[in-house]
């Protein structure tokens, strides 16, 4: 499928929108009556299906929703949990300049923290990471799928999110494939 613009997230042609919605779960704020528009994929090679999507809900969300299938054989525990949240974080550090930072160690002034957000109606744990750039919320979700919230601030609003059922509750994709 050509998705328009150049620069944009691309899904392989060969993979229809509504059938990645059934296969990857991807979230949305209840409260965000903005469509979310995928940003970004990540495919492994041979695969059609990304591994990674990120959706982002610009306006007064202001946060980017990030699914990644998790496909190494047992569930994600803790550790990489924590490691998707420093993941996001260090990706954000280096963007506002620090092209020295590194993921760990953490920047002064950077808290763990736990915190439920529910999940289709659902009451889910999710890991915070706050740090002086970023707010990063991950948890871990049967699939196994591993589930990102990052925004520059905390939102302490944000306490609800649901699955993503139709292509119309996003943005049409743009890029080329």
């Amino acid at each position: 499928m050509d998705t328009g613009d150049a620069g944009a997230a691309r899904i392989p042609h060969s993979v229809a929108l509504q059938d990645l919605l059934a296969a990857i779960p991807l979230y949305a704020p209840v409260d965000g009556p903005e469509q979310g528009r995928i940003t970004a994929t990540t495919t492994h090679p041979g695969e059609e299906l990304p591994a990674k999507v990120v959706v982002d809900f610009a306006g007064e969300a202001g946060v980017e929703i990030a699914t990644r299938r998790w496909d190494t054989g047992t569930g994600p525990d803790p550790r990489h949990v924590r490691g998707f949240c420093v993941e996001r974080d260090f990706m954000q550090r280096r963007m506002n300049g620090a092209l020295d930072a590194r993921p760990l160690p953490l920047p002064e002034g950077s808290a763990w923290s736990q915190r439920h957000i529910a999940l289709d109606g659902a009451a889910q744990a999710f890991t915070v990471l706050s740090t002086p750039d970023s707010w990063v919320a991950a948890a871990a979700v049967p699939g196994p799928f591993l589930i990102r919230l990052f925004a520059t601030a905390p939102r302490p609003g944000l306490t609800a999110l649901r699955r993503i059922t139709s292509a119309t509750e996003l943005q049409p994709l743009r890029g080329r494939a």
